[in-house]
């Protein structure tokens, strides 16, 4: 059996990869970008973050197939050379996708919690790794990270699918937002674990 453990830069390919399997057939991902090249469109996004933003923070937990992204606590202005890569890397989306993406993320980041926090920006597994509970191992062991700080973790999961996964890891329910014309994504908080 793999051991869970932190990627580094080498890993940023097969992380992006991974997350954008993952998203392929995610509700919200499929309300933000349109046909045609919706896979296409996936693609790039999570294999921009995946080198540019989560892999790089250092907080990146993989298994062969699957992988968590996480940012630690902290702001981080991007530069804006960072800025124009993205939206290289966003050519194909129409000004209707860069709506909906820049709606979600303005509406996600307003149920941000104000205190220091980790967020779990991705857990993803490829078609090969999904249902065999790696997700659930990712999680516990990056846990453990957080807990040892002591701060809470937060989430958005864009399909209400997994919310019984983050529920049984401590995560509660927040809030549910509905995108206007779209999909529902739940907001959810782990209290931190006091030792």
């Amino acid at each position: 059996m793999h051991e869970v453990r932190l990627a580094n830069d080498a890993d940023a390919p097969e992380v992006g990869r991974v997350f954008a399997a993952g998203f392929r057939e995610d509700p919200v991902m499929c309300w933000v970008f349109s046909e045609p090249d919706r896979t296409r469109k996936i693609t790039n996004l999570f294999t921009f973050l995946a080198h540019e933003s989560l892999v790089p923070l250092g907080a990146t937990w993989v298994l062969p197939g699957s992988a968590a992204g996480w940012q630690p606590p902290g702001e981080r202005e991007p530069s804006p050379e960072r800025a124009e890569r993205f939206e290289a890397a966003m050519a194909l989306a129409t000004e209707a996708d860069g709506e909906r993406l820049s709606h979600f993320g303005a509406e996600a980041e307003a149920r941000r919690p104000a205190e220091p926090h980790w967020h779990l920006s991705v857990l993803a597994s490829d078609d090969e790794a999904r249902g065999k509970g790696q997700g659930a191992r990712l999680l516990v062991e990056s846990l453990r990270r957080i807990d040892a700080d002591g701060l809470p973790a937060h989430l958005e999961s864009t399909n209400t699918r997994n919310v019984p996964l983050y529920l049984r890891h401590g995560f509660e329910v927040v809030e549910e937002v509905r995108l206007p014309d779209g999909p529902i994504f739940t907001v959810m908080v782990r209290p931190p674990v006091s030792g």
